[in-house]
């Protein structure tokens, strides 16, 4: 037990003394932080803005209130005012990434009117204007009313969000512009009456049907799944253990994306874990016999 207590005491890559000096040298660097933030007028700040600039300066340098000690250990003799400086640089080229993702996500948007989505659209276009990234880098000043299908996480900050925010988008948007869009509003349309202006996800629904679909070997690109390809789903899935059916719905996945030429590692993990949210609710319906609300029907009109 000693030998491995000591092992462990070897193996520990941040000293107690490393981490006093870093809080130390952390300290100094909020306060001349805090100088340029007053122009030099003052040294001293509300609270609150002192609490922000520092979360600041850990996100920059991309730290957390409660990082381990391996990613302390990084900072371990190193000067934090180049440290800072070259986190400020990470940013601005996250900053430009976010920036194309936007224009793409602007120019190659699927035509199917959502208000949330483009309310999200032109806020996050707002706020690449006003990020101050060198004070408050850790907030990106915009709404974020569209809900995806997979929310990112909200221990993700600052322009980190936003990447990840389009980046899930874009691979929402690109499914649904593979299919026919008169046949994904009508979709729409049976999933949620006013889904221009609630805020609903447009992905799913889609997604889901196409599931339903390729559960079955059928094309896809219809999309609709009528009482009788319900029925069938229902058949086919009944009979399975929970095991069996999410290998199936894996698989449903997987023929997707080869009918509809999704060649992207991302764009499937994101079908696929859509596929494993699934199948607690149909576990579920299929216990009352039905799996009606899941795969839904349309009309074309």
């Amino acid at each position: 037990m000693n030998e491995q207590k000591k092992i462990q005491k070897q193996e520990s890559p941040f000293s107690q003394d490393d981490l006093l000096d870093l809080q130390l040298r952390l300290c100094q660097l909020a306060a001349k932080r805090t100088s340029f933030y007053t122009t030099g007028d003052s040294s001293s700040v509300p609270k609150e803005t002192a609490q922000e600039l520092l979360a600041s300066i850990l996100y920059t340098l991309q730290l957390s209130p409660n990082s381990s000690p391996a990613d302390l250990a990084r900072f371990r003799g190193i000067d934090l005012e180049k440290a800072f400086e070259a986190g400020i640089k990470t940013i601005e080229h996250k900053i430009a990434r976010a920036k194309r993702l936007w224009q793409t996500m602007c120019c190659r948007q699927v035509k199917i009117e959502n208000q949330s989505l483009s309310d999200t659209l032109k806020s996050i276009g707002k706020g690449f204007g006003q990020y101050d990234y060198r004070f408050f880098a850790h907030r990106f000043p915009c709404s974020i009313d569209y809900q995806l299908c997979h929310p990112v996480a909200e221990s993700c900050l600052g322009i980190d969000y936003i990447l990840s925010y389009l980046r899930r988008l874009l691979t929402e948007n690109d499914l649904l512009r593979r299919f026919d869009t008169t046949r994904c509003i009508c979709l729409l349309r049976s999933a949620s009456p006013d889904y221009r202006g609630l805020l609903v996800n447009l992905y799913e629904p889609v997604a889901t049907n196409a599931l339903g679909l390729a559960l079955l070997g059928k094309d896809i690109s219809v999309l609709n799944c009528p009482a009788e390809a319900e029925t069938q789903i229902r058949a086919l899935l009944a009979g399975r253990s929970k095991h069996e059916r999410f290998f199936a719905l894996q698989g449903a996945a997987d023929e997707v994306c080869a009918q509809l030429g999704i060649q992207s590692k991302t764009s499937a993990a994101y079908l696929k874990a859509l596929a494993q949210s699934l199948c607690p609710r149909i576990n579920a319906l299929l216990k009352a016999g039905s799996l009606s609300g899941v795969f839904l029907s349309f009309s074309i009109q």
